[in-house]
């Protein structure tokens, strides 16, 4: 949608991966992380798009580069998601509609998805619209608060909610439309939370709420697109994920899979119909195989 802008949140430090590698690098089905959250972004065609990345991250920014298109925004010091989008202000105030915001760790998220939250954001004429999902086990995420009209009022994180609270199945997913007017004159109030000592941009929503705004939520209904990646755990099942997402295209275009559970192709192959593939089977980017084929058992192309 040409009147909405994006940014990309990447400028955190990705510690829990445990890698000298940034969390946007990592590989997913043979390629970058990021990859997959550009090429969505693209997918609903956005009018323009920045990344706020850290200083630190040369080896991403150098990745960056040839990638027409996408504007480059430095956040100074780490403090926070609400600072990080603070430090791309400059780039999405030229805007005079909405802006998109979504981290670069959700790689799972599909194009209609984020097709529905923008048409929602802009047919309510909301302020905000935040894109949820409702989990049976929503420990470590972030919980939608609801008033006594089942109106969205606040995101709580879980570091901060009561018990009751924690009780709450529907989690905020990171992905958000803004009113770019609205975000500008609430980003300044956010205050900085004393237990991580960060702005968390989940506190606009709260401020906006206060000030009368309208706030909508747009309900994902496959929870798993939302998925956040903050570990090595958390990439081998998004990495899992996105294998079987691949394997269902595959299968839909004609090709046969002996074994979908033994079988791993990477993003870019090309398979021709009629071709079946036996199990133990490792297919890597770029392979083409023909129509009409038998590839394996324990093949590696």
């Amino acid at each position: 949608m040409r009147d909405f802008t994006g940014i990309i949140l990447a400028a955190g430090e990705s510690t829990r991966m445990k890698s000298n590698l940034p969390k946007a690098l990592h590989d997913i089905c043979g390629r970058p992380m990021i990859e997959y959250v550009l090429d969505v972004l693209e997918q609903v065609h956005l009018k323009r798009t920045a990344i706020v990345l850290s200083k630190k991250q040369e080896a991403l920014r150098s990745y960056l580069k040839p990638k027409k298109g996408i504007k480059v925004v430095f956040q100074m010091r780490p403090q926070g998601t609400a600072d990080a989008l603070k430090s791309g202000r400059s780039f999405f105030a030229k805007s005079k509609e909405n802006v998109l915001v979504m981290c670069v760790d959700t790689p799972l998220v599909r194009k209609e998805t984020l097709e529905a939250l923008m048409a929602k954001h802009k047919e309510s004429h909301a302020s905000c619209t935040i894109l949820t999902a409702y989990v049976e086990n929503p420990s470590g995420l972030g919980r939608i608060v609801r008033d006594e009209f089942s109106k969205a009022c606040r995101i709580i994180e879980e570091n901060d909610a009561s018990f009751s609270q924690k009780q709450i199945k529907e989690i905020n997913s990171g992905i958000y439309c803004f009113k770019v007017q609205e975000l500008l004159q609430s980003l300044s109030d956010i205050k900085m939370n004393e237990k991580k000592k960060e702005f968390y941009l989940t506190d606009i929503v709260q401020i906006l709420y206060g000030r009368g705004k309208r706030i909508e939520t747009c309900d994902c209904i496959d929870a798993n697109e939302i998925t956040g990646i903050n570990s090595q755990n958390e990439l081998s099942k998004a990495s899992e994920s996105m294998r079987f997402r691949i394997l269902e295209e595959f299968m839909r275009e004609g090709v046969t899979l002996i074994s979908p559970q033994t079988t791993f192709i990477h993003y870019g192959s090309v398979i021709g119909k009629d071709t079946v593939i036996h199990p133990f089977t490792f297919i890597e980017s770029a392979v083409r195989v023909g129509e009409n084929c038998s590839i394996g058992p324990f093949c590696r192309l």
